[in-house]
């Protein structure tokens, strides 16, 4: 079994160093995990109503959870429980 060569960021040009790398890598992660997780969705959701139903009111985050999480259980579509 042959292994490749992991990839290693360079360093920053200002002298971050390597914990600049770590860092840039933890919040990749970070961003990975919110996004996995949904929670940039409330907020793409709330762009989306001032952008095209500018008159329609906001939800609170909860309420938007809580819709969501209904309208899921509704209409549970090709998940498995």
């Amino acid at each position: 079994m042959s292994s490749l060569p992991v990839p290693v960021p360079a360093p920053m040009a200002d002298g971050g160093g390597a914990l600049a790398v770590v860092r840039r890598g933890w919040r990749a992660l970070a961003w990975y995990v919110a996004g996995v997780l949904g929670e940039s969705d409330y907020a793409r959701y709330v762009a989306h109503l001032r952008r095209v139903h500018p008159d329609a009111e906001v939800p609170t985050v909860r309420d938007y959870w809580r819709e969501r999480h209904a309208a899921e259980d509704a209409t549970p579509g090709a998940r498995c429980c």
